[in-house]
């Protein structure tokens, strides 16, 4: 109990400074920013804008317009309640409590060990990785909602069964669309409770939005989604150009060079690379290894869209529990360990977001590298995962739990 509190005092203490650092420096631990909390100083100024009667996506002439559809107003609606500095502070924190969720459902996913033993080393794990992991420490610098959805995947994917499994699935997606993929990973599974479920509460909460602003989401559907203005938009920037590391953004920059074959050849490499994330999910589920495959899903689904920022690889530090979970599948537990290698790296900084080196040459192929590390040590997690699991038999007609949960 000792080391539990211990743990909540020190993610406390984080909360602080990175409340008292981030606005004084672009660098918080490993990760480097441009400027400190722009993202949920944007959405606290969206928040107060549709308070205001303002159409949120009416325009997108700015880097940070509104992008998330409608139901998302719902989770961020809480900050038009207090002053910035203080939804800083409260978000900071409940974000690092999110992650120490995220670990503890995985742990005790993976190992049911003493329930102190896994709070406290959450606790600390979720510490150790916010000063590692350049994905989590931009996460926290810029006020990312994305550990929240992590947290509300993880418990549906790992902890919830029966009837309410897929309500927070349904949730997420409504928010955010990329978890789209555990539903997927689901119906793929043939667990049709579970998709039916998350699908009647993405509808629910979509619904719920659109009697709330039914301005906004007419605009969302036929702007941001009907339109495709939002992919052209980002198409347009350079920004996204040289930091999304999404497989559909490779093939519009150096050495290749975007048009309408790009849309066509990037779609396809990110559907590939979803399907490989969820068919290597699939068997590590069959072999009762449930934390690797929510591992293998949570991956899938960042690679899902056009649009892959760093701040979206939350988890990093699960990995450790790839590595422990498969220690007889050498394959896969050496890939989880060297991926987690290359998250730790800090590439946003060999990135050259204008865009100057376009012609072959080692500085080029570096850069091209830089970009892609983390969507390439996704990719081939999963794949060593395919590899490692090759013998594994056909999975049973209806398989909603793992064939061989660990006690």
């Amino acid at each position: 109990m000792a080391a539990t509190i211990a743990g909540v005092v020190a993610l406390c203490a984080l909360a602080l400074y990175v409340r008292h650092e981030v606005p004084r420096s672009n660098w918080l631990f490993s990760g480097h920013y441009a400027l400190g909390f722009l993202d949920l100083h944007s959405r606290f100024k969206d928040v107060h804008k549709v308070l205001r009667g303002v159409n949120v996506y009416s325009r997108a002439d700015h880097h940070q317009y509104f992008t998330y559809p409608p139901a998302a107003l719902l989770v961020l609606w809480p900050l038009s309640w207090a002053r910035f500095q203080v939804d800083v502070l409260v978000w900071t924190l409940l974000s690092e409590f999110a992650l120490a969720g995220v670990i503890a459902l995985s742990w005790r996913s993976w190992r049911r060990d003493d329930p102190w033993m896994i709070a406290a080393g959450s606790l600390l794990g979720a510490l150790v990785s916010f000063v590692v992991f350049p994905v989590l420490s931009i996460h926290l610098a810029l006020g990312q909602l994305g550990l929240f959805i992590a947290l509300a995947l993880a418990v549906d994917y790992l902890a919830l069964r029966g009837r309410a499994k897929g309500v927070l699935a349904g949730i997420a997606t409504a928010i955010k669309i990329y978890p789209v993929v555990f539903i997927i990973a689901w119906a793929l599974r043939r667990e049709w409770r579970a998709v039916a479920t998350a699908i009647a509460s993405a509808g629910a909460t979509t619904l719920v939005a659109f009697a709330l602003w039914p301005s906004l989401t007419r605009t969302f559907i036929s702007r941001q989604v009907l339109s495709g203005r939002e992919l052209s938009h980002f198409l347009n920037n350079a920004h996204y150009l040289a930091s999304s590391s999404s497989p559909f953004t490779i093939f519009f920059r150096w050495p290749f060079h975007g048009g309408a074959a790009a849309h066509v050849v990037g779609w396809a490499a990110s559907i590939v690379a979803v399907g490989v994330g969820l068919w290597a999910s699939e068997r590590l589920w069959r072999l009762g290894r449930s934390t690797s495959s929510f591992v293998m899903v949570m991956g899938a689904s960042v690679l899902a869209g056009p649009v892959t920022w760093d701040h979206y690889y939350v988890f990093a530090p699960l990995l450790v529990f790839v590595v422990l979970e498969n220690r007889d599948l050498r394959v896969l537990s050496v890939t989880a360990a060297g991926s987690m290698v290359l998250y730790a790296v800090p590439w946003q900084l060999a990135r050259n977001e204008s865009l100057s080196e376009n012609s072959l040459s080692a500085r080029a192929v570096f850069i091209l590298l830089a970009r892609n590390a983390l969507s390439l040590a996704t990719i081939a997690t999963s794949l060593a995962a395919l590899w490692s699991t090759r013998a594994t038999r056909s999975a049973p007609e209806n398989l909603s739990e793992p064939s061989n949960p660990r006690a």
